[in-house]
């Protein structure tokens, strides 16, 4: 939403500028601009989130036991968070109030009077596309997942979901379990 705002936003113009103490709301930003942060740091940005994401896949695929998934996940988890912390500690707090200003103007519609039942069918309509968005967002999560068990992973060469036999009975043996109590 930050991104599609911010490469909407119009070409600036001298006498257009909006400053106030509280915050700094930028309206207008040059083409250049929005094309050297595109390139500079959304494209990094998501080279790095695919990289890790990948490299953290097969780091927690190799993980043998329960202890070393959830030791790794939090592991990974703080090397995600990384920047932030960094942020946080290295740059002065006055620096960051500073970043904390900025804002970027939204468009506004062209007609602004609406009546109170306009206003509830907009955020209707809004909150109808979040719930759309986020239920394709966990579709795809779930399917991107699948797909990378299925076909991506390289932990396991030649793993085809074999290992109920095996694991089936090491849990019969390790909880001393006889007879025809359903595992799985």
């Amino acid at each position: 939403q930050w991104y599609t705002s911010w490469s909407f936003a119009e070409a600036p113009t001298a006498k257009e500028s909006m400053f106030d103490f509280r915050e700094v709301i930028v309206t207008h930003v040059a083409s250049i601009a929005k094309m050297f942060i595109g390139i500079a740091v959304y494209l990094p940005k998501i080279i790095v989130i695919c990289v890790v994401w990948w490299l953290g896949a097969r780091w927690l695929t190799s993980s043998l036991k329960l202890q070393d998934l959830v030791l790794n996940a939090v592991a990974l988890v703080f090397i995600m968070d990384l920047d932030t912390l960094i942020y946080h500690c290295c740059v002065p707090v006055d620096v960051q109030a500073m970043v904390d200003m900025y804002r970027l103007a939204r468009k506004r519609p062209k007609n602004e009077h609406h009546t109170e039942e306009d206003t509830l069918r907009l955020l209707d309509k809004k909150t109808m596309r979040r719930i759309a968005r986020m239920v394709l967002a966990m579709t795809f999560v779930m399917a991107w997942t699948l797909v990378y068990m299925v076909f991506l992973q390289r932990v396991l060469p030649g793993y085809k979901w074999d290992l109920l036999d095996i694991c089936e009975s090491y849990w019969r043996n390790s909880m001393h379990l006889h007879g025809s109590v359903p595992i799985f």
